[in-house]
């Protein structure tokens, strides 16, 4: 069992940065805007978004390779922890409308607490793994893993759906 939920948080992970690395490299304008709002010293946008982009990209691999499965899983939990840092500063400082780059350049879903304990949750859930990242286990743990990580990956994305809704209609947005 603590396998099967190993594999299952390595591979949401995995589709979790994956997902974060494709919406950046879609549409670097809208995240290095983005980030220049937060940092407005001159060419820190840019710098930013390559390390971000190249981190996430990293961890992604990590989550696939045995014998590092471990230390992605941390990273990941320790990005999501500064992600929900700088949400929970920008929600200090009062950016509540501010757009948080979560789900895309074409997404309504502004920076909010729902969003900032999300991340934590999730940061929690990939410390928690850590402690299940011994193998891959046969092709059948692999498939169910996949089969449970896609359920993981349609709860998060109703989640932020849900949450872009609320939004919405109570005119956050």
């Amino acid at each position: 069992m603590g396998i099967l939920l190993g594999n299952t948080i390595c591979l949401f992970f995995a589709w979790l940065f994956g997902r974060a690395v494709a919406h950046k490299l879609y549409a670097p304008a809208y995240y290095r805007e983005l980030l220049a709002v937060s940092f407005p010293i001159p060419g820190a946008a840019g710098t930013l978004l390559a390390l971000t982009t190249t981190l996430e990209l990293v961890l992604v691999a990590l989550l696939f390779l045995p014998g590092s499965r471990a230390t992605g899983l941390t990273g990941c939990a320790l990005l999501l922890l500064i992600y929900a840092a700088f949400m929970a500063w920008q929600l200090w400082q009062g950016r509540v409308g501010m757009s948080c780059g979560c789900s895309g350049a074409n997404s309504t879903l502004v920076i909010s607490l729902p969003l900032v304990l999300r991340n934590i949750a999730c940061a929690i859930l990939a410390f928690a793994a850590t402690l299940y990242t011994v193998s891959w286990g046969g092709w059948p743990q692999v498939v169910a893993a996949l089969a449970l990580a896609l359920i993981l990956a349609a709860a998060y994305l109703l989640f932020e759906q849900a949450l872009a809704n609320a939004q919405y209609m109570n005119e956050d947005v």
